[in-house]
This record gives structure tokens, C-alpha cells and sequence, in this order.
């Protein structure tokens, strides 16, 4: 449905759970490529800062911008990068990061499983675990190659401070590549809206679920459904399992509703 008041279209959007294959269509974009996203003016937005500082030091806000053309759906995965080493919360483990891009965590170097590549280790940055899980399933790089490397030529505290150019180049080199994202449906103040299970990419296409499930059960998705399914579906809130999808009405959100969530985080 769309009804057109002064120039400005409302659209209704559906919403979907489950997982589901996006390409990556922005690296913390600027006014004018969100402009481009919401079909807006770029006046009418607020050119984006990512980059920030607080007690612990300076951070970036890494805005990843997925789009599936099939279900008409435009979201983010958002990983905060600092210039510090990763360590738990409780100081017991440092997480570790090798030279094809794989972490995992150890109290110390020789602490790390077995199946862990040590080639190229080094203690990784705090987000850096992260990015590398996403870069890699996006690729679909094969870091199994003997002598294989997979690494950002940008140094760390560049990439915290605000350079993204070399992802940007990594998006065009990968641009008909998708990446695979566990999709849910959070409400906010009794209106529902899509977002991304970020800890856990998968590459295009893939079921392999064995990680994403323990990393659900260890971690719960708090205040956002997936329907307790990895099937796509369109989301029917208040349904259960049980009930028909059909005795419920779909979830919408307006195209007005989606820039301002999504603008701001």
C-alpha cells in the first residue's frame, strides 16, 4: 500500500525473520548515499559522525548496510572497534587473532585450542574478532590455501579513527557476493522493526548452524524474535508456534520509520 500526502510516499514494509542472504550495499555511508537509501533529500538528514570518545578512548561505530531485493529489506550490522586489546570483562581470557582473520579465545598463547592456525598471532583488537568473522563469511575466502593470509592493509588505529576506505574497496572488489545473517524483529515503543544478529555471519547459502546455535544459547537475543526458526518467514507478532500465521495481521513499518531507526542506530 502506498498513499502519496505532499510529495512524501508512506510504504508499507513487511517484516521477515530467519536467516537470509544480503548483499552489502554501504560502509558507514555518508548524507548522500543514505539520501539514496530512503529515496530523500540530503538536506533533510544529518551527515553522520562515527567516530567518538568517551572514558575508555576513541571508538568508531563500523555501520555495515545490507539489502535483500527479494523481501524489499534494508538494515545494518553495526561493530564498535577500539584501539585496545580485547580482553573479558573479568580480565581470565585475551582473545587471539591469526593471520587468516580466525580469533578465539585463551588465558594465554599456548592456552588456545588445537584446531587454532597460530601462523601470524597476535592479540586481538577489541571489534577486530568480529569484523574478521564478518569479512571472512562475506568473501567466502578459502583461508585454508597453504600459505593463505587475511588481513586489512589499514593499520588498527586508522580504521578506529575513521578510515573505512579500504573496506569500501573490499565492498566494490566483493560486491556480487552475499553474506548470509540471522534476521529478527525487535519492538520499540509498540512498533516492530527488523535487525541483524551480528555475532555469528554465515557465508551465502549456508546452513551450517552448529556455531550460531551455541552462540544463541550462550548468548540469548534479548527483546528481538526470530520465531525460533532459521526458515524465512514474514513476522505475525503474538503468534505461536501453534497458532496459524493467518489469524494474525503482518507487521509493517513505514519507509519514514525505517530512515529514522536506522539513522540513528
Amino acid at each position: 500500500m502506498a498513499i502519496k500526502v505532499n510529495q512524501n510516499t508512506f510504504t508499507e514494509r513487511k517484516l521477515y525473520t530467519g536467516l537470509i542472504d544480503y548483499d552489502v550495499v554501504g560502509i558507514n555511508p555518508g548524507v548522500d548515499q543514505l539520501a539514496e537509501f530512503f529515496n530523500k533529500d540530503a538536506s533533510e538528514l544529518k551527515e553522520p559522525n562515527y567516530t567518538s570518545e568517551d572514558e575508555e578512548g576513541s571508538q568508531l561505530r563500523l555501520e555495515i548496510w545490507l539489502r535483500n531485493e527479494e523481501f524489499g529489506l534494508l538494515t545494518k550490522v553495526v561493530y564498535w572497534l577500539r584501539d585496545a586489546e580485547r580482553i573479558k570483562a573479568d580480565g581470565t581470557k585475551n582473545q587471539y587473532i591469526n593471520g587468516v582473520g580466525q580469533s578465539s579465545w585463551g588465558v594465554d598463547e599456548n592456552s588456545l585450542p588445537d584446531w587454532f592456525d597460530t601462523t601470524g598471532l597476535r592479540q586481538a583488537m577489541v571489534g577486530e574478532g568480529d569484523l574478521y568473522n564478518f569479512l571472512l563469511a562475506w568473501s567466502n575466502a578459502n583461508i585454508r590455501e597453504e600459505g593463505a593470509e587475511f588481513a586489512l592493509e589499514t593499520s588498527w588505529s586508522d580504521l578506529v579513527g575513521g578510515d573505512v576506505s579500504e573496506l569500501v574497496d573490499f565492498a566494490e572488489t566483493f560486491g556480487e557476493t552475499q553474506v548470509r545473517m540471522l534476521t529478527g524483529v525487535k519492538a520499540v515503543n509498540d512498533k516492530h522493526y527488523q535487525t541483524i544478529y551480528a555475532n555469528i555471519p554465515l557465508k551465502a547459502g549456508s546452513n551450517y548452524v552448529k556455531k550460531l546455535d551455541k552462540n544463541l544459547s550462550n548468548y540469548a537475543w534479548k527483546n528481538v524474535s526470530f520465531q525460533d526458526s532459521y526458515a524465512v518467514k514474514e513476522f505475525i507478532p503474538g503468534v505461536s508456534s501453534e497458532q496459524p500465521a493467518e489469524e494474525s495481521a503482518p507487521a509493517s513499518v513505514s519507509n519514514e520509520e525505517l530512515a529514522n531507526l536506522l539513522k540513528n542506530g
